[in-house]
């Protein structure tokens, strides 16, 4: 399993939280899973790197050019990713857009950019990437509470869950990152390679290539239940697929 943590790189770091951000690199090194960060030296990504390296795991880190100044820096990694660009969203992109999951430690707003990032990916149907935060010493519950209160609102696309699963520990957060992952691998070869999956509000619609007719039929009548927006990524959705492109 490829997981992707995002975290802090401040040097200024409580302890409490570096302790958690050691235990989980020593846990995914256990597990044998990748280790993929954005390779800060400091920071819960300090930490998290020494416990991966500690525990003989793999690591994969993702930098922007702007803060490279030699190589050796990082040579204790097993692949180096050098992302350019006159912002971050590259770096973004190349952080988790190979990753099965991702694990959120405490962190600043680099943190949280990536974070609400990810989960807006899954929120209007780009992925269903498993998103879980570690919410060490209540660092979380102003988001956590955000995300209820929005859901309150009616004005989120999935339930709080959903959008960002919470669990206190390393191990925890683990554990249920690996139970996701499994469950969607498990979903998506019952269904087959060629099944869309789409999530809504309040239920979740499966289609299979034979049933084009019927998503066809659909598409026609949707500008009655949808909104003109709905129905347009629906439509575009559905044409990648039949097209063979993954999304």
């Amino acid at each position: 399993m490829r997981v992707c943590v995002f975290a802090s790189s401040s040097s200024l770091t409580p302890e409490p939280y570096l302790k958690v951000a050691r235990e989980l690199g020593e846990e995914i090194a256990k597990a044998q899973y990748l280790c993929i960060n954005g390779g800060g030296k400091n920071g819960c990504m300090g930490a998290l790197n020494e416990g991966a390296r500690a525990g003989g795991g793999k690591i994969k880190t993702v930098i922007h050019g702007k803060w490279v100044i030699d190589k050796m820096e990082f040579e204790d990694v097993d692949e180096l990713v050098i992302a350019q660009g006159n912002n971050l969203q590259e770096r973004k992109r190349l952080l988790w857009e190979t990753c099965d999951c991702v694990i959120v430690l405490p962190g600043g707003t680099g943190t949280w950019d990536e974070l609400m990032e990810v989960a807006c990916h899954n929120s209007v149907g780009f992925g269903k990437i498993p998103i879980t935060l570690v919410n060490v010493d209540g660092f979380y519950d102003g988001i956590i509470q955000q995300v209820a209160r929005a859901a309150r609102d009616k004005i989120l696309y999935a339930t709080p869950d959903d959008t960002m699963h919470v669990e206190t520990t390393a191990q925890g957060a683990l554990s249920w990152c690996a139970k996701r992952v499994q469950a969607q691998r498990e979903a998506g070869g019952a269904l087959g390679g060629d099944a869309l999956v789409l999530q809504g509000r309040t239920r979740t619609f499966i289609f299979q290539r034979r049933h084009s007719f019927l998503v066809g039929l659909v598409l026609g009548f949707a500008g009655a239940i949808l909104t003109v927006g709905e129905a347009a990524l629906l439509n575009r959705f559905w044409r990648k697929r039949q097209a063979g492109r993954h999304f």
